[in-house]
C-alpha cells in the first residue's frame, strides 16, 4: 500500500525546501563563526552575543528536525518492516520545526523593531505596527505548530479549511518586514549629514535594508501565493526555510559592521 496523496504530494517541494534549508544552515554557521571571531575582543554586548549564539543553536535544532522529517518519510517508511498506517501521519518533528521557526522569526523581528525604535527617535506608531504584526505572526505560527503536534494526520494539518491561520501568519510577516525596511530606509536617508566620510556608510546601510527587506518580502509573498493555490504541497517548501532567511539577515546586519568600521 502506497502513501496517501496528501503526504506524497509534499515530497518534491519538501525536498527542495530541505536542500535550501541545509544550504542556509551552512551560511548561518559561517556567519556565527565570523561574528565570534570578528567581535570576540570588541566591546560587543553580552545580549548581542547571546542572540547570535541562541539563533545558531535554534537553527541547528531546526535543521535537525527538518532532516529527521524527511529521513522518516524517504527512508524509514520505505523499509519492508515499516508500518504503513504511519504513512498517514506527519512526523512530529515537523511540528517542532515550525514551532522553532516561529520563535526564531519573532526574535529577529523584535531585534529590528528595536532598531527602528532607536533610529526613529522612539516613534511609537511604527513600533506598534511592527510589534503587533510580529506578535500576530508568532501567535498564528504557534497555533499551527501546536495543531500539528496535537494531530499530525495529513488531512487535519494540510486540509484546505486549515489554511486561514497560515495565511494570516504570512500576511502579518509581510506587513512587519515591509514596515521595518521602509522605516529604516526613511530614517537612514533623513540622517544623511552630507559629510564625505559618512555618505558611503549610510548608502551601504540603506542598500542593505532595501535588499534584505525586499528579498524577505518576495519570498514571503511567494509562500503566500503558493499556500493560496496549493496549500497541501508546494507551500511546504519555502515554509521550511523562511525562518533561516530571518536568522541570516540578523547575522548579516551584525557582521556588516566589521566592514563599515
Amino acid at each position: 500500500m502506497g502513501q496517501p496523496d496528501g503526504l506524497s504530494n509534499i515530497h518534491i517541494p519538501g525536498l527542495i525546501g530541505l536542500i535550501i534549508c541545509l544550504s542556509l544552515y551552512g551560511i548561518t554557521l559561517s556567519q556565527t563563526i565570523y561574528f565570534f571571531i570578528s567581535f570576540s575582543q570588541s566591546q560587543e554586548t553580552a545580549m548581542s552575543k547571546l542572540l547570535v549564539y541562541g539563533l545558531g543553536v535554534a537553527d541547528t535544532i531546526h535543521a535537525y528536525m527538518v532532516c529527521s522529517v524527511f529521513w522518516d518519510m524517504f527512508i524509514l517508511r520505505r523499509l519492508p518492516q515499516s508500518n504503513n498506517l504511519h504513512s498517514f501521519v506527519l512526523p512530529w518533528e515537523m511540528g517542532m520545526a515550525f514551532l522553532i521557526a516561529a520563535v526564531m522569526i519573532l526574535v529577529v523581528q523584535m531585534f529590528f523593531c528595536m532598531r527602528v525604535w532607536i533610529f526613529s527617535n522612539k516613534q511609537w506608531p511604527l513600533v506598534i505596527i511592527i510589534g503587533v504584526s510580529s506578535l500576530v505572526q508568532f501567535a498564528t505560527g504557534l497555533q499551527s505548530a501546536i495543531r500539528m503536534l496535537s494531530n499530525s494526520q495529513v488531512t487535519h494539518v494540510l486540509g484546505g479549511h486549515r489554511r486561514e491561520t497560515t495565511q494570516i501568519q504570512l500576511i502579518c510577516g509581510i506587513i512587519c518586514v515591509g514596515t521595518i525596511s521602509c522605516s529604516l530606509v526613511y530614517y537612514l536617508n533623513a540622517r544623511r549629514s552630507g559629510m564625505p566620510w559618512s555618505e558611503p556608510v549610510v548608502s551601504k546601510l540603506i542598500a542593505f535594508a532595501i535588499n534584505t527587506g525586499s528579498f524577505l518580502c518576495v519570498v514571503t509573498i511567494g509562500n503566500l501565493i503558493l499556500f493560496q493555490f496549493d496549500p497541501a504541497s508546494a507551500a511546504i517548501g519555502p515554509h521550511i526555510f523562511l525562518c533561516q532567511l530571518y536568522a541570516n539577515t540578523l547575522n548579516a546586519a551584525l557582521n556588516s559592521r566589521k566592514r563599515l568600521r
